[in-house]
């Protein structure tokens, strides 16, 4: 299954590789603490025994939580229109979880690398007009309410998250926002430095793995772990470029 959302810094292109260096723990308590687009999420080829998804982006846990009980999304029109996406970005009351659900896949779908805030539909917009053409949701959607039942879906800080699910038998997946989130604020939630990961991680009984980009920073804290680095491709605009991430591991 793809991921749900279009979300910076996305795993889709590297996610069964990533899902192929999880430990056995990852089928007993999976805990994914910045889920985001969901692209690693959904790659697992497995429901864990417990699994736990998580962001601070309350839309985006909305997302997750609304999935879970609508499986009607496919009627709703999906048609570009920036008149639909400035109204869909001021509503803020909903009359029911469909509701919610559609406004903010919508804004996601629409927007400029899925931050929900710019507008990039026009040259779908200008490709439709006059026509009957209907966009529908491109996800059939009920795949993914089926496979979000037994998902527990927060929308809690990653520090929290971690005290209540760490075990001997608890893996944690982490995507969180890289060093350099700060300056393209395609984030609500920007700031988290990498010591407050390093801090949340380093006493626990779990294990781990951190995707992060490669900097000197994070390989200074995280000298003692198990460092990776992996080639993928960012997409911006429709013009792919390559940069070079790090997996960090305490296995």
């Amino acid at each position: 299954m793809r991921g749900i959302i279009a979300r910076v810094g996305g795993k889709s292109k590297i996610a069964d590789f990533i899902v192929s260096k999880f430990p056995k723990e990852a089928k007993e308590t999976y805990v994914e603490p910045f889920v985001g687009g969901g692209s690693i999420f959904f790659s697992k080829p497995y429901e864990s025994k417990v699994e736990v998804i998580n962001d601070k982006d309350k839309d985006i846990a909305d997302i997750y939580k609304d999935y879970k009980v609508v499986n009607d999304l496919h009627k709703k029109n999906f048609n570009p229109s920036r008149k639909q996406f400035v109204k869909l970005q001021s509503q803020t009351n909903f009359k029911d979880k469909t509701d919610r659900l559609y406004r903010n896949v919508y804004l996601s779908r629409f927007s400029f690398r899925g931050n929900r805030k710019g507008y990039v539909g026009e040259k779908k917009e200008k490709q439709t007009e006059g026509t009957s053409v209907s966009y529908k949701n491109p996800l059939y959607n009920k795949k993914y309410t089926d496979r979000l039942k037994r998902v527990n879906v927060f929308n809690k800080d990653f520090k929290e998250l971690i005290k209540k699910y760490d075990g001997k038998n608890t893996f944690f997946y982490l995507d969180p926002p890289y060093s350099r989130s700060v300056d393209v604020k395609d984030y609500e939630e920007v700031g988290i430095t990498i010591e407050e990961i390093y801090n949340s991680l380093k006493n626990i009984e779990g294990k781990f793995l951190l995707s992060y980009d490669d900097n000197k920073d994070v390989r200074k804290l995280f000298k003692g772990y198990k460092i990776k680095k992996i080639k993928t491709k960012y997409e911006t605009s429709g013009n792919p470029f390559e940069v070079v991430e790090l997996l960090i591991s305490n296995y």
